[in-house]
């Protein structure tokens, strides 16, 4: 984690763990921006796998998915963890740069909700379907404060994720350039 931090602070001049652990910050403060979310997820999944690898566990394969094939790749050996760094802080400053803000609902229900219910996909679209009874979805935040309310009065469960964009839609094609 430190020596990941230390490449983030040289690239970014600030450091992703004084940013999780700074004193200043309330627990009820969102950690959401993402020039230090996506580095701090590849820090965290990359030091648990050392973890796992410095106590003996032996890897057949490994499966990563969105922001965890990054991770995947390092351990995989695929890149070194430090090139993957650069890269997943040069696509945040993209996100940052060229997307406008949106967010994304973890919706635990059938994931035919979606198509069943006009309302939830005219207003977003599906980022993932995880199991048979929970699926994403992304779009834009005044469109998701639509689904919300709807969400709400159905008693359907349901989490805002802490993201500042709307990962997984056509909202960050912006940033193929």
């Amino acid at each position: 984690m430190f020596r990941l931090d230390k490449i983030v602070y040289e690239i970014i001049g600030e450091s992703v763990l004084g940013q999780l652990f700074s004193e200043k910050k309330r627990k009820s403060e969102k950690f959401s921006r993402t020039l230090y979310t996506h580095p701090a997820i590849f820090m965290v999944e990359y030091a648990l796998a050392q973890v796992l690898l410095e106590s003996g566990v032996e890897l057949n394969y490994v499966l990563g998915t969105s922001m965890g094939e990054f991770c995947s790749a390092a351990i995989a050996g695929v890149m070194e963890a430090e090139e993957l760094l650069v890269l997943l802080l040069k696509q945040a400053e993209l996100f940052e740069n060229h997307c406008h803000e949106g967010g994304m609902f973890a919706i635990i229900h059938d994931p035919s909700l979606y198509d069943e219910i006009s309302l939830i996909h005219e207003n977003s679209e599906s980022a993932s379907i995880n199991f048979d009874s929970h699926f994403v979805i992304s779009g834009e935040n005044s469109k998701l404060k639509i689904i919300e309310r709807f969400l709400k009065e159905k008693n359907i469960l349901y989490q805002e994720l802490p993201v500042s964009y709307s990962f997984h839609s056509s909202l960050i094609q912006r940033i193929e350039l």
